[in-house]
């Protein structure tokens, strides 16, 4: 089945499918295209005899490229949400849905979808990037004021450490300076003391 919605900006469709039921949608898209869809699964419930949204329902959708033959998404998702992607190649696509459910919900399956590509969708890549590369930078510049407090507080330590040594070395020069000071005061006491007594005794004609 081609996917005609592929070729607007922004479109939506619903399709029908039984539970455990997988369908797929084939369509070329070109490379680097990058694709967000949203969508809805509603179950039939027979007590309002209507299709009605239950937690009981999820969806599988992948994203075949069958021209690098690989993988684009694979995902389980809840009854509503959203599913992105990115053609790496050139050529067919093909994007499969397939309904699960849980508990007596054996039943047949509403499936709403809303699909977005182009400029839009890739201003919501940036602006995804843009968030990442944000959180990204205020870590880098946390880290960086880190390692700049780090550098400061080394610094302030080693002027410290500095200081410390130019005042313990000026203590240590003080009382070596005050140590000689006391012995030459001393040896001229003593040089003095010996010049009295000596002319003491010689006064008294002891010598």
């Amino acid at each position: 089945m081609q996917l005609w919605f592929w070729t607007s900006l922004v479109s939506a469709l619903h399709f029908y499918a039984d539970a455990n039921e997988e369908k797929c949608f084939s369509e070329d898209l070109p490379a680097n295209t990058h694709i967000v869809g949203g969508y809805k699964l509603e179950l039939w419930d027979n007590s309002v005899n209507d299709f009605q949204e239950h937690n009981a329902g999820q969806l599988q959708i992948s994203v075949y490229s069958s021209v690098s033959n690989h993988y684009l998404l694979q995902m389980k998702g809840s009854n509503k949400g959203k599913y992105r992607f990115t053609s790496t190649d050139s050529g067919d696509h093909q994007v499969c849905f397939k309904i699960l459910t849980q508990g007596w919900f054996n039943t047949r399956a509403k499936v709403f979808l809303d699909v977005q590509y182009g400029e839009e969708d890739e201003s919501e890549y940036e602006n995804q990037e843009r968030s990442i590369y944000s959180g990204l930078t205020f870590r880098i510049k946390d880290l960086v004021n880190r390692v700049r407090t780090m550098r400061q507080e080394f610094q302030s330590q080693r002027s410290l450490e500095a200081e410390y040594r130019s005042a313990s070395e000026s203590a240590n020069t003080s009382i070596l300076r005050w140590t000689i000071l006391q012995w030459v005061v001393l040896g001229l006491t003593c040089v003095w003391q010996l010049r009295q007594l000596k002319t003491f005794f010689v006064a008294k004609k002891l010598v």
